[in-house]
């Protein structure tokens, strides 16, 4: 998974709407434990990875953010699931 860096928002300029969040990456990931709230990986490159960064899944995942959780990070699924 590439870990992405949320930058500029693309907003619609008569709602206020984001359409979109330009994002550059920051290194690699790879998920090695699945749990129902969240997910642990080992970090293939890259470092000083933030709260708020994302996890950009390969085309059969969705997105993860990443939380602080007593002092460490974890990644925590939302809508993960394997397409079929």
């Amino acid at each position: 998974m590439s870990i992405e860096r949320l930058g500029k928002e693309i907003k619609d300029p008569a709602t206020g709407e984001v359409l979109r969040r330009i994002t550059q990456p920051i290194g690699q990931i790879q998920i090695t434990e699945v749990n129902p709230k969240f997910s642990l990986g080992r970090v293939i490159s890259g470092t000083k990875f933030n709260v708020g960064d994302v996890a950009k899944p390969l085309p059969q995942f969705r997105i993860l953010m990443v939380l602080e959780l007593g002092g460490g990070m974890v990644l925590v699924p939302l809508l993960l699931y394997l397409l079929k």
